[in-house]
């Protein structure tokens, strides 16, 4: 190993399994074990390190045990990236700052801590952790930023706190196992593709603060019978419900204006939808291939409507 200044820079691994960082160590500086320790599967950290820098452990693909120490407060980006055989990812109380990735495919994870003092989850934080099925988050979260349990296959439980008021891209895309989420009512926007083929999600209740959702936001969600658009939404944007393939009724708010491109298409159930008198805008192939859908009356409000909005609407009927 290479110290300087009590940061530990750099492991030579030499095919030891097991490592034990020196005591008086407060750092582990970027790409310390990167790459180089393949073979390593267990590090034993002293309670003098309060920092571990970006890359540290990053595709340490054998590391399966690793306890972190009580008195660390960072966790650099990508620290423990493509860690494939490590199980338990228990953060201490101390820690304050989580760098993006941080524990991105960790792809035998089961099982998640995360501290208290944590305010908002990093892009990408538990990204491709495709065994997690259960996380509690931290009743001080406001924020769960990009991707940051994107591709959890086997995720079926997590809580999201009242506090939470953003939800950014693609947050739970392809989390296909996730059967139902309670969002909170202080909730503002959701962001792009923030729940893309959630196809176990069977139910959906929108808060009424929420401004903002998403293109893609809810599409490839199979299994949702049921929307009502909170009023203070003025656009359904492109692919927002695209091929959610068993929602039968949709309420539009009164206050919206446009509905994006293909925004209910392939929406094959749905039957029941109200155009709101206000509408300005209806896109391309909005109810394309919404084969059980009554024609809705479209109000003189509406100034700009593609030619392609009832685009394969073969058993159509007009109101």
């Amino acid at each position: 190993m290479i110290i300087q200044n009590n940061i530990l820079v750099s492991a030579e691994c030499t095919g030891n399994p097991n490592i034990t960082i020196p005591e008086g160590v407060i750092a582990i500086g970027k790409d310390a074990f990167r790459s180089v320790c393949k073979q390593l599967r267990a590090v034993h950290i002293p309670e003098s390190v309060v920092g571990i820098g970006d890359y540290a452990f990053s595709y340490c693909r054998s590391l399966a045990a690793v306890k972190l120490p009580p008195r660390l407060s960072h966790i650099g980006k990508g620290a423990f990236r493509n860690c494939e055989s490590l199980r338990h990812i228990h953060l201490p109380d101390t820690v304050k700052t989580v760098g993006d990735h941080a524990f991105s495919f960790c792809l035998s994870a089961e099982d998640v801590t995360l501290p208290p003092m944590l305010t908002a989850l990093p892009p990408g934080l538990l990204e491709g952790c495709k065994n997690l099925s259960s996380v509690r988050l931290p009743d001080t979260v406001e924020e769960i930023d990009d991707g940051a349990f994107k591709d959890c296959v086997a995720l079926k439980e997590i809580n999201l706190p009242a506090g939470v008021r953003r939800i950014g891209d693609y947050a739970f895309s392809n989390c296909p196992s996730l059967p139902a989420i309670n969002l909170p009512a202080g909730l503002n926007s959701i962001g792009d593709y923030a729940f893309r083929n959630c196809k176990s999600m069977e139910s959906l209740e929108l808060p009424a603060n929420i401004k903002e959702i998403g293109s893609y936001a809810f599409s490839y969600c199979k299994g949702i019978k049921s929307v009502e658009i909170p009023a203070l939404i003025s656009k359904v944007k492109n692919h927002c419900f695209l091929y959610c393939e068993e929602l039968i009724s949709v309420r539009l708010p009164d206050g919206l204006t446009h509905i994006g491109n293909s925004a209910f298409a392939y929406c094959t159930a749905l039957s029941t939808i109200n155009i709101p008198g206000q509408l300005i805008q209806l896109g391309k192939g909005v109810f394309s291939h919404c084969h059980n859908l009554t024609k809705p009356p479209i109000p003189p409000s509406v100034i700009e409507m593609d030619d392609h909005v009832y685009e394969n609407y073969s058993r159509i009927t007009n109101m």
